[in-house]
């Protein structure tokens, strides 16, 4: 990808308004995109539009689907995949049976390791898609205060929607816990959480990432334990003129780490995320 420079987009010098709320077009991920590391070739795992498969969302049960969109199912069971009896029977709990297309496409790939570049909107089971590997990884390593894995998005709202998808896959992961920091909220009093309560996975948005690493003792030593970095929704965190702060942020973080990136669409300097020394 590279090396054929007549593709990449010229970097916008101004910073563009947030956009309401705007889906792709297409009605489902094109490619999800890995990068073995270390390896200087990139890995594609081709993806089918959805109105192409043979799928009739009206015989998908609330049970089969976690209120996921019946279209966006795969034949793929959880209990058919590789993950902790504990992560199972939260996935269980909380009502999901079949993987989404999404899933079934990354989850092997995530449990390697490797980085990915999903192309994934609103609705496709995409958050499930790097909370749940992430989480297995998590249950191996050793009780720490680190933060083990962090989630960065562009709103309060979306944080706090991941926030709750993760504690249903932690529910029965006793020694892992989830934390928000957001902004709008006091930061002595998500300092105080993130002291009393376990905080291996951290969702946040970048502004407020930002203030605690300028403003709570020990925040900075904190994040050097991470081990997996997702950005979700990465096209609108661009959009919103994140693109400083993140850098600053992953200036923080160690080097050898794994780095997911869901997006809608994916611009050129979504992909220049990925391919960028930052992320290797």
């Amino acid at each position: 990808m590279s090396g054929n420079p007549g593709n990449a987009a010229a970097p916008k010098r101004q910073r563009r308004r947030r956009p309401r709320d705007a889906e792709d077009g297409s009605a489902f991920p094109r490619v999800v995109t890995s990068r073995p590391r270390g390896a200087d070739q990139v890995r594609e795992v081709a993806m089918v539009p959805a109105e192409a498969m043979d799928i009739d969302a009206g015989t998908s049960s609330n049970a089969a689907t976690g209120g996921v969109d019946g279209s966006y199912l795969s034949d793929t069971r959880f209990d058919q995949c590789a993950v902790s009896p504990l992560s199972l029977q939260g996935i269980k709990d909380a009502g999901y049976e079949r993987l989404t297309r999404v899933q079934e496409a990354t989850l092997p790939v995530i449990l390697q390791g490797k980085d990915v570049l999903a192309k994934a909107k609103t609705g496709t089971g995409k958050t499930v898609a790097f909370l749940l590997p992430a989480i297995e990884l998590l249950s191996t390593l050793p009780c720490s205060t680190s933060i083990n894995l962090l989630v960065m998005l562009p709103t309060r709202e979306l944080a706090y929607q991941v926030a709750v998808e993760a504690r249903k896959l932690l529910k029965y992961h006793s020694s892992l816990g989830v934390q928000v920091v957001i902004g709008g909220t006091k930061l002595s009093q998500e300092q105080r959480s993130m002291r009393s309560t376990p905080c291996q996975i951290l969702v946040a948005t970048p502004g407020r990432l930002i203030d605690h690493l300028q403003n709570t003792p020990g925040f900075s030593a904190r994040i050097k334990g991470v081990k997996v970095l997702v950005l979700d929704e990465a096209d609108r965190l661009l959009d919103m003129g994140f693109r400083r702060d993140i850098e600053k942020i992953i200036a923080f973080i160690p080097k050898e780490r794994q780095t997911l990136l869901f997006s809608a669409t994916v611009p050129g300097e979504v992909s220049l995320f990925l391919m960028s020394p930052l992320c290797m």
